[in-house]
């Protein structure tokens, strides 16, 4: 049993160390886009291929685990959640990854300031990020209350940055190819939040074994 209770310790310290690496590459492709800092994103493109490593490497180790030992009650529940919760990182990861490719694809375009509310949302989906990665390694989930309104303010600013970018458009119609990449970049951001509100229902059924909806 202390070699079951060992590789499954190893793997919620991988899978905390895939949102660890996911949360670095949003907080580097956000700083790329909104203070062009074009190192960084494309430190971000490099190690995205990181991410792919942690999905293979994290779900063979839980194949290994459940074929092994046969894991029963909360254990089980621990391989769920964490064959469930890397899909969700994955994700996140590439959409940091485009958000990078946005800053050097907008380098040298021609735009209006129009990145209000980007930086914001940035900010507030890289912590839900950084809670809900907390949170696999210390099963500790009394900070997920906060999780909803913090989705919707993503969802708030998003709508905000679409009209915005929307009227900018309109009035200046060489921003059109900039205006979208904004556009796009406030719907990854929005779905980040998504992905880590799903990632702390199944973080919560871990721990308490209830199902609960967050987003």
């Amino acid at each position: 049993m202390k070699k079951f209770e060992t590789d499954l310790n190893n793997l919620v310290d991988q899978t905390a160390s895939m949102g660890d690496l996911v949360t670095s590459l949003l907080d580097k492709s956000i700083n790329a886009l909104c203070e062009q800092n074009y190192s960084n994103a494309n430190e971000v493109i490099e190690e995205y291929r990181k991410v792919d490593d942690f999905d293979n490497s994290i779900e063979e180790a839980a194949l290994q685990i459940l074929l092994l030992y046969q894991p029963t009650a909360i254990d089980m529940r621990i391989v769920a959640t964490i064959l469930k919760d890397i899909t969700y990182m994955e994700r996140i990861g590439k959409y940091s990854n485009n958000i990078a490719k946005a800053a050097l694809y907008l380098k040298d375009r021609e735009v209006v300031d129009h990145m209000e509310g980007i930086p914001e949302m940035g900010k507030i989906a890289s912590e839900m990020v950084r809670m809900v990665t907390r949170a696999i390694k210390t099963r500790d989930i009394s900070k997920f209350g906060e999780l909803r309104s913090m989705d919707d303010k993503l969802d708030r600013y998003m709508l905000k940055i679409v009209d915005n970018n929307v009227a900018i458009m309109h009035e200046y119609p060489f921003t059109v190819d900039s205006c979208t990449y904004y556009i796009s970049v406030s719907k990854y951001l929005e779905r980040v939040g998504d992905h880590a509100c799903k990632i702390a229902e199944k973080v919560t059924y871990m721990v308490t074994g209830e199902r609960v909806n967050i987003d």
